[in-house]
């Protein structure tokens, strides 16, 4: 399965319209060639750096640094909302087709019904929060603790 959403409309992450172009272009090849990377951070320094070349955009190191920075998050934002919005279309596709004539699948819980699998899913439940604890309790320490090595 391709990572990139089925439609990466207009992308307007930078301020420069040479950039947008180029990201686009960049996008809609992985999603034609069925690449399974995301652009990173490098693809989208090296568009800048090009581009700057190209345009005589006249960007300092410094500039490219925090304009690609900015740009490559607002490219994978842009992402993930497309792939969040594609996925939600397609199981919504599923809901309205029923699995066979008369099914009532999806429309009730079967641990309202049934008391053994109510008691198991709150057994787990139980189990999950425990773990939780146990792993904040674990990990919160060592964290303060890198924290203060840091600073």
């Amino acid at each position: 399965m391709c990572p990139f959403p089925s439609s990466f409309h207009r992308f307007q992450g930078s301020r420069h319209p040479e950039v947008n172009a180029k990201i686009e272009k960049f996008v809609k090849r992985q999603q034609v060639d069925r690449k399974e990377t995301m652009p990173d951070f490098a693809d989208v320094y090296r568009l800048y750096e090009r581009t700057s070349e190209e345009r005589g955009l006249f960007l300092s190191k410094d500039e490219l640094l925090m304009e690609s920075r900015s740009t490559f998050q607002a490219v994978c934002q842009k992402l993930r909302q497309r792939r969040v919005l594609d996925t939600e279309e397609s199981l919504a596709s599923y809901r309205e087709v029923p699995v066979r004539e008369g099914s009532t699948f999806g429309t009730t819980d079967p641990a309202d019904e049934d008391e053994v699998m109510r008691g198991r899913l709150e057994q787990n439940r139980i189990e999950k929060e425990r773990k939780e604890q146990e792993v904040r309790v674990a990990i919160v320490p060592l964290q303060h603790k890198h924290l203060v090595q840091i600073l």
